[in-house]
């Protein structure tokens, strides 16, 4: 995660646009290998299913810089990757409502607000958190 002060975004999907990256309660830096660290967060079912993708791809560029899976992802957030994908998948309304406005639902919440996403962004977030839960299942 590097950013640049003349960030340009380099690209937009569904509502989600490409912005800084802006690092949290930095302490060292890692360098390691992209394809390894992102397949943590891969889809395991799906893959090929266009929401997804898009949904991965906001997942990847946004929930990640906070919420983790494993040793991938940001240590900010105290919810991990399949506690996103079970609140996803349990109430998808309530899931929307946080992302858009934490602070609404959850005065004492941290996590910046995602007001311009609009129920496609949702339906891919969505619909990549369910490939979690799916895996475990036969």
């Amino acid at each position: 995660m590097i950013s640049h002060a003349k960030f340009t975004p380099a690209f937009h999907i569904l509502a989600h646009r490409d912005e800084p990256q802006i690092p949290w309660g930095e302490v060292g830096l890692e360098f390691r290998n992209e394809q390894k660290f992102m397949a943590a967060i891969a889809s395991p079912r799906h893959a090929s299913d266009s929401d997804v993708q898009a949904g991965y791809r906001i997942a990847q560029q946004n929930c990640l810089r906070c919420h983790n899976m494993e040793d991938a992802g940001g240590q900010k957030a105290r919810h991990p990757w399949l506690v996103l994908s079970a609140w996803a998948i349990a109430s998808p309304e309530h899931f929307a409502k946080y992302v858009r406005s934490p602070k609404a639902e959850n005065q004492h919440a941290e996590m910046p607000p995602n007001p311009s996403y609009d129920d496609a962004t949702f339906h891919a977030l969505i619909a990549y958190f369910r490939t979690f839960q799916s895996a475990e299942k036969p």
